[in-house]
């Protein structure tokens, strides 16, 4: 994530002031002003429409594993295991979200937060294991903890799993559904959980500011200020925007596209060279551009080519953090 520090979304006032001005260009006004208060106590949660998208694919093909994130970390030094422990507790208690199931009543999903719910951490001890053995159950291990479904009405949603290598050297694993976590959440939960086991392990409280909001006081906001017209009004644009756009970009692979989604998709990381990424640095400023937007450009023109077509759609994933309270929210 890059921008200043301290705006909505990670974004600059720049940025912010550019965004506000192509949405009163598309007649897309922000859709609920207003400042975020906590609900009701008692108040019946909905479900965000991100949460509302994930959970009905989730009644379309129970028991999947497609929104299953997975996060792992190799802890070389001493670790206190209790503080780990006691950190994972506090984190959980701090988020509501972290503790959230979602249930149906008369055909709608509801958001309900458990109280005193505590999430063990899953420990093995692997130290006593040849090295190759090791490496092979860890794989083993953390692909049970990544992969195996999640019942979003029991819940937990959170699923950390420990594994002792040696004395000092522990690999950790984080698994948590998607309708409860984003990229964004990530970096809150690990900046906390740092913290928290180091008060932890010092004896000491936490040293986290109380948060003024928690996740089902946006879901019940969103439902209240978001109207249907504004809703119809959103809609109606990316329809006219979208219209004409092909639905599928025919690639030349070297195999046909299977009728099912199989969900078998694979990643191919690389590195770009020094002077390479120096020179779309500068080619950015230049422009008044971010570096995402260059690589975009050069991504769409690379498909232009491959494909002869002159409208390309490409999706990405965003933050989605357009108002400053809701930056410390997992």
């Amino acid at each position: 994530m890059s921008g200043a520090q301290g705006t909505a979304g990670g974004f600059s006032a720049e940025e912010l002031e550019l965004m506000a001005l192509l949405l009163e260009e598309a007649g897309i006004e922000d859709a609920a002003p207003g400042t975020i208060a906590r609900r009701p106590s008692g108040a019946r949660v909905p479900l965000t429409f991100a949460q509302r998208r994930l959970w009905f694919l989730e009644q379309l093909e129970p028991e999947t594993r497609i929104y299953n994130d997975a996060f792992s970390h190799r802890l070389v030094g001493d670790l206190d295991v209790a503080a780990l422990q006691a950190a994972i507790d506090g984190l959980v208690e701090r988020h509501e979200s972290l503790r959230t199931v979602f249930v149906e009543e008369g055909g709608e999903p509801l958001q309900v937060v458990r109280e005193n719910c505590r999430i063990p951490l899953e420990i093995h001890d692997l130290s006593r294991l040849p090295e190759g053995e090791q490496m092979e159950e860890v794989r083993r291990i953390a692909d049970r903890a990544t992969y195996t479904p999640f019942d979003l009405s029991r819940g937990p949603l959170l699923r950390p799993v420990l594994m002792r290598l040696g004395e000092r050297d522990h690999a950790l694993v984080i698994a948590v559904h998607h309708i409860i976590n984003d990229g964004w959440s990530l970096g809150i939960f690990f900046t906390e959980l740092s913290a928290l086991y180091d008060a932890a392990r010092k004896g000491e409280p936490s040293p986290l500011p109380p948060l003024a909001l928690q996740y089902g006081d946006f879901a019940v906001w969103q439902h209240e200020h978001l109207s249907d017209a504004a809703i119809e009004r959103q809609m109606t644009y990316w329809k006219e925007r979208l219209r004409g756009a092909p639905t599928v970009l025919e690639l030349p692979t070297g195999r046909v596209r299977p009728a099912e989604q199989t969900y078998r998709g694979a990643g191919y990381d690389f590195t770009l060279p020094r002077s390479l990424a120096a020179g779309l640095h500068t080619l950015a400023q230049e422009e008044a551009a971010t570096l995402f937007m260059v690589a975009y450009a050069a991504l769409v023109t690379l498909l232009g080519r491959y494909t002869g077509e002159e409208d390309i759609v490409v999706g990405s994933p965003i933050a989605n953090r357009t108002r400053p309270e809701l930056e410390g929210l997992i």
